[in-house]
């Protein structure tokens, strides 16, 4: 079959047959490309067909796609959920691990200030410095920038007492333990939960909705894929990006010579 006998339909599916026409569909404007009309160099026409499944390059390729996309938005509510419970998980062992895990002493509070962040975004700090002890009997003075609750931020005043937690052997890893506490019983802002559900929906949708497009069921197979790698990153590597953040504005340096462990 020539280019000029096509449909309109078969003139968009044939190859080598482009369809000319500007509004109203001629048979003689479906053109080979050796009468007039040459393809666009690099260009790919993906036309879907959901009678054809996966049978055809073009349905196969839209439905990976479209699984994909609607897998980073139905991912985002279980990677938010999983870095909260691996979040509280940690403190919980940061506040239970025995003495030769971490160690616990008290802070001095050198300064309390708000950052914002546009019109409706603040962040409360504390800035901290305490003494360490390492186990070759060393001393080191630690000293760094901790965001904390407004709850807590409100219950200390600049030169007080804080009590912190460390790693022991790794004291650029600390928490404030009161904060630390209120930490854990705090989950997801129930509207971020809301916002967060509705991404879902709509990722879960467009992975579905791809089904009646393409008739390609691996739509499904690319959602789940990208599901679990977004709700693996929250598990297993949320929490540890934000302590590698965290250590960026603490430093850790050896004690002066002659001074006293607890001497502040």
């Amino acid at each position: 079959m020539t280019c000029s006998q096509c449909t309109e339909t078969e003139c968009s599916r044939t190859s080598g047959c482009r369809d000319d026409s500007a509004k109203d569909y001629d048979a003689r404007s479906c053109l080979a490309c050796g009468d007039g009309c040459s393809p666009v160099e690099g260009e790919t026409m993906l036309v879907l067909d959901p009678e054809q499944g996966c049978s055809t390059q073009a349905n196969v390729i839209a439905a990976l796609l479209l699984g994909a996309f609607g897998g980073i938005f139905a991912g985002v509510l279980p990677c938010c959920m999983l870095c909260n419970r691996t979040r509280s998980n940690r403190l919980k062992h940061m506040l239970s691990a025995p003495p030769g895990e971490v160690k616990r002493t008290q802070a001095v509070l050198k300064r309390k200030f708000i950052t914002t962040s546009g019109e409706n975004s603040s962040a409360c700090l504390f800035d901290v410095e305490f003494q360490a002890l390492r186990q070759d009997g060393k001393l080191y003075i630690v000293s760094g920038s901790m965001t904390v609750m407004s709850l807590v931020y409100d219950m200390y005043q600049e030169g007080a007492q804080v009590e912190v937690a460390y790693v022991y052997n790794q004291e650029s890893e600390f928490v404030i333990v009161e904060d630390a506490k209120c930490l854990i019983n705090t989950g997801l802002p129930k509207v971020l939960v809301c916002a967060l559900c509705t991404f879902a929906m709509i990722g879960i949708a467009c992975g579905l909705g791809s089904i009646a497009a393409t008739g390609c069921f691996l739509s499904i197979l690319s959602l789940a894929f990208v599901v679990g790698l977004v709700s693996a990153w929250g598990h297993f590597l949320c929490v540890k990006v934000q302590r590698c953040l965290a250590k960026t504005s603490v430093t850790v340096s050896p004690a002066a010579a002659g001074q006293v462990y607890g001497a502040q």
